[in-house]
């Protein structure tokens, strides 16, 4: 995801990379890290499956993201929510076609490591503990959305709407994919 869309504050970018990982995070029931061969690290996935239990059971995540989300939304005024309403919009209807064992909720690879493989790489290892589960995640026009078209995933739902943030005429296209591991 490109933050320096919405803002030139390299503070604001921060702060909502952080509301996004301890979101996302508080969501998950598997969390999986990459580090190149001198330990940095260049990539995570997060992703919720159904009857297990939530790595994060306390609150501070929780309560993190509710206070940056109530800010956000007075800044985005009538966009506030957008984003997850044409999602959930999406998914309710999906869900009435297909059953899904999870969802892919974060999956984030450092911009220099880029094309190395470590998007790759954390796909395959979160294939190997979930072989068989059918997932599905969110994705728009301001992520690399193709990486999914490219490992395999089928888009299944597409809306094109208003960008947040930005002037009228400027829209973007909110994904659906899905996959079985």
């Amino acid at each position: 995801m490109n933050f320096d869309r919405y803002s030139s504050s390299k503070v604001q970018n921060r702060i909502y990379a952080e509301y996004v990982v301890r979101d996302e995070y508080s969501k998950a029931t598997i969390a999986l890290g990459a580090y190149d061969d001198d330990d940095n690290f260049c990539g995570a996935v997060f992703a919720g499956f159904n009857n297990e239990v939530l790595i994060d059971q306390g609150c501070l995540n929780r309560s993190y993201s509710k206070v940056v989300e109530s800010i956000m939304n007075i800044g985005f005024d009538a966009d506030s929510g957008v984003y997850d309403q044409v999602n959930g919009f999406m998914l309710k209807e999906l869900k009435s076609k297909m059953d899904f064992d999870g969802e892919l909720m974060l999956f984030a690879v450092d911009p220099d490591t880029k094309g190395q493989g470590t998007g790759t790489k954390l796909l395959d290892a979160l294939s190997k503990r979930y072989t068989g589960k059918k997932i599905y995640v969110f994705t728009d026009t301001n992520c690399s959305y193709q990486f999914y078209e490219h490992r395999g995933f089928d888009r299944c739902a597409e809306a094109e709407v208003h960008e947040p943030g930005q002037s009228a005429d400027q829209k973007m296209k909110y994904f659906i994919y899905n996959k079985t591991l």
